[in-house]
């Protein structure tokens, strides 16, 4: 069993995330949330590739190509939503 190696941006990105909701609320949080999901997904779109598999192991395969492009175009609508529509969403039912 191998684990997958966390990155150094991926760590500050979680404590930014953690942050945003402890300091400013969920609001704040939400929408930072919003952000780091939209980095996420145009890393996906450009390198066109996503691995699929459980958090924290390495990947048990790579979505390539066109599967990949549609997961980030989801993805991307996802973070859309939440970096500006969060009160409408997610808060709507975590309250």
């Amino acid at each position: 069993m191998e684990f997958e190696r966390i990155s150094i941006l991926d760590l500050i990105m979680f404590v930014i995330a953690v942050a945003a909701f402890i300091i400013f609320g969920q609001a704040v949080g939400w929408r930072v949330a919003g952000i780091l999901q939209l980095i996420f997904s145009i890393r996906v779109i450009r390198n066109k590739e996503v691995g699929m598999g459980w958090e924290g192991f390495k990947p048990s395969f790579y979505l390539r190509g066109k599967p990949a492009i549609a997961l980030g175009v989801v993805s991307l609508c996802v973070a859309v939503i939440l970096l500006f529509f969060p009160e409408k969403t997610i808060m709507k039912w975590s309250s």
